[in-house]
C-alpha cells in the first residue's frame, strides 16, 4: 500500500516540476521556486524509502553471508533473513514518505502567496492619440499630421 502512495507521489512531483505555478486556492499560489520545490520533495519518498530499504538488506544480507563462511543458504536461514529486514524496511519507507510529506506540507504553507487583483479595466478611449489643435502650428494642420498617426 505504501508503494502505491509513493508512486503517486512520484507522478505528482514530475507534474508539479514541469508547472510554474501551482494555485492552491482562489486567491493564492505557490510561486515557481516553491512549486518545484514541492515537486523534489514529493519524488523523494520513492527513492529515499525504496533505496534504504535495499541498502539496509544489501547490508544485512552481506553480514548473513559472512557468517555462512561460504556454506549455501538454506530455506530456514532466507527464512529467517526475511523476517529480519522486512520490519526495518517497512519502516524506513514509511518515515521516508511520512517525513517528505511533512515537508511537503511546509512548502505548501511556507511559500503560498496571494495573487495580486486584477488590475481594473481601462476605459474605452485609453490609448487613443488626441489632437490639439492649438499643439502644431498651421502647416501640420493642413497636413493632418497629429500625434498617434496621419
Amino acid at each position: 500500500m505504501i508503494c502505491i502512495a509513493e508512486l503517486g507521489m512520484l507522478v505528482l512531483g514530475i507534474v508539479l516540476l514541469v508547472l510554474k505555478r501551482l494555485k492552491v486556492s482562489r486567491d493564492t499560489e505557490l510561486g515557481p521556486g516553491a512549486t518545484r520545490l514541492l515537486g523534489f520533495t514529493l519524488m523523494l519518498p520513492l527513492i529515499l524509502g525504496q533505496g534504504g530499504g535495499f541498502v539496509y538488506g544489501f547490508t544485512v544480507g552481506l553480514k548473513k553471508g559472512a557468517q555462512t563462511k561460504g556454506r549455501p543458504m538454506t530455506q530456514a536461514d532466507i527464512e529467517s533473513l526475511k523476517k529480519e529486514i522486512e520490519q526495518p524496511a517497512l519502516i524506513i519507507n514509511v518515515a521516508a514518505t511520512a517525513g517528505s510529506a511533512l515537508f511537503a506540507l511546509f512548502v505548501v504553507v511556507a511559500g503560498t502567496r496571494s495573487i495580486p487583483p486584477p488590475e481594473p479595466p481601462a476605459p474605452e478611449d485609453a490609448g487613443r492619440a488626441y489632437w490639439d489643435p492649438g499643439q502644431f502650428g498651421e502647416d501640420e494642420k493642413e497636413k493632418g499630421i497629429r500625434p498617434g498617426g496621419p
